[in-house]
């Protein structure tokens, strides 16, 4: 007896030739990480953004940038800030306007140097569906620096699918285990008679009743606390959402006129004469899935396993 001799298919040859091709699509696929470009440095004497930009394959068109930071205030008085208000003039001007520079990972950093020896830098590192941040500030003085705040900034003036103004039923918190719209959080902008400028506040935290409103700025504090200084904004679409969290931060904020979404950070109480503190926390850019969403927050920022 003698043993069939069983020819392959040509479509069975073929499918073998093209596994290590689409092996290593797959594999690059799963690697990619998201591509941030740093904004370019103002013209001379001008404000300017430190910020990064980054967007998705998912997205429609357009991009989200990050302020990294928009504001630094320390005990000694406002060091730097992005932006022009006649009433928030800095004490200190920066002589060079810092450059960023790009590693091997992908990752995005800069440092400034203030004429008073406080420095601050800044680091943005990419993942495939995330954007890790971390924002330091050093005393080169020689007495202790207090109440040391950054305020961070993620527009989506700029993001199509996620910036329409003036509307916060896409942008959500976690209140008692579940997501709510910013929409159904009290008072309303209806109530209030003005766009929606929204600070949130985690449970636990205690808002004195004096500071609940600010009607010259135009944003006041909703009654609804948050479980975590977690906020997210879902795409027109529903398909996807962004989402922005500080660790140790206990409260967040959006302005729908911008739109933008803040998580904290935590202000550092005190930073000795050479020393370096840091805040650190997460973007997330991701399918739509709160449940999902929430899992993460917990391991990357909380710690949980």
């Amino acid at each position: 007896m003698y043993a069939r001799i069983v020819r392959p298919s040509l479509a069975l040859v073929m499918l073998v030739l093209l596994l290590p091709a689409c092996s290593t699509v797959l594999a690059e696929k799963e690697s990619s990480m998201i591509e941030i470009t740093p904004v370019p440095p103002p013209r001379q004497d001008r404000p300017g953004h430190l910020a990064g930009r980054f967007r998705t394959e998912w997205m429609e068109e357009g991009y989200f940038e990050l302020r990294f930071p928009e504001t630094l205030n320390t005990n000694l008085g406002l060091m730097f800030i992005d932006h022009f208000r006649s009433d928030m003039i800095p004490v200190v001007k920066l002589d060079e306007f810092p450059s960023w520079t790009k590693d091997e990972s992908g990752a995005i950093s800069y440092s400034a140097l203030l004429p008073n020896n406080v420095r601050f830098s800044g680091k943005l590192t990419p993942g495939p569906d995330f954007v890790d941040m971390l924002l330091t500030v050093t005393n080169g003085t020689d007495a202790p620096l207090h109440n040391n705040h950054v305020q961070v900034c993620l527009s989506m003036r700029d993001a199509a699918g996620f910036n329409k103004q003036e509307d916060v039923s896409t942008t959500y918190i976690p209140v008692d285990g579940k997501f709510i719209p910013l929409s159904a959080t009290h008072p309303s902008a209806e109530e209030m008679g003005l766009p929606p400028w929204l600070q949130i506040s985690t449970k636990g935290r205690d808002i004195p009743e004096q500071y609940r409103r600010n009607s010259r700025a135009g944003w006041w504090f909703i009654d609804e606390q948050a479980d975590h200084a977690l906020i997210a904004r879902v795409s027109d679409d529903r398909k996807h959402l962004v989402a922005i969290a500080f660790r140790a931060a206990d409260g967040a904020m959006t302005n729908s006129r911008i739109p933008c979404l803040h998580s904290g950070p935590p202000t550092i109480p005190v930073i000795g004469p050479g020393e370096s503190k840091s805040v650190s926390g997460r973007i997330y850019l991701v399918d739509a899935d709160f449940d999902k969403l929430l899992e993460r927050y917990k391991r990357d920022i909380l710690g949980e396993k």
